[in-house]
């Protein structure tokens, strides 16, 4: 099973390098790596073609590049219209994933046969919370169960 990464770039020149190493030291084999150049005015592609250059898993990355800075929402939309997996993961060009990430998150899709899988994460150097979706561990079934655990974990 196929994980397609996709990672839109723009102005993360501090954190890119930290950001595409975790995903080329993924122990998971099977993965393709879409960096959608946003048109980042630093210097944040070059740093990432310089990890690439020598990198063994070089030939599972694609860079497109925008003409212009189109944004967030395009740059994933972007990412889904080249994606050739099964799945795909959405990963900010600012964050960065354990080593076992994606084999931990396609193995549980694998073992339910699930549509999507949620992982955990922790918040590093900054103060605003995320809203928080505690899944219960295991299989959810179904979009309702979901959205009621949303908002019973966020007061809503």
């Amino acid at each position: 099973m196929k994980v397609s990464i996709i990672i839109p770039v723009y102005n993360v020149e501090p954190y890119i390098k930290r950001c595409l190493t975790s995903v080329l030291n993924q122990s998971y084999g099977d993965i393709e790596i879409l960096l959608i150049d946003d048109c980042s005015p630093d210097k944040s592609m070059d740093i990432a073609r310089r990890l690439l250059e020598n990198h063994p898993r070089k030939n599972a990355v694609e860079i497109i590049t925008h003409t212009q800075n189109q944004g967030l929402s395009c740059s994933r939309n972007t990412g889904i219209n080249a994606a050739s997996g099964d799945y795909l993961y959405f990963l900010d060009s600012d964050d960065y994933i354990t080593d076992n990430a994606i084999e931990l998150l396609a193995a549980q899709a694998m073992k339910y046969d699930a549509d999507f899988a949620i992982g955990n994460y922790t918040l590093i150097g900054n103060n605003r919370r995320p809203p928080r979706l505690e899944l219960p561990s295991g299989a959810v079934k179904g979009n309702k169960e979901i959205m009621k655990t949303f908002y019973r974990e966020n007061g809503m």
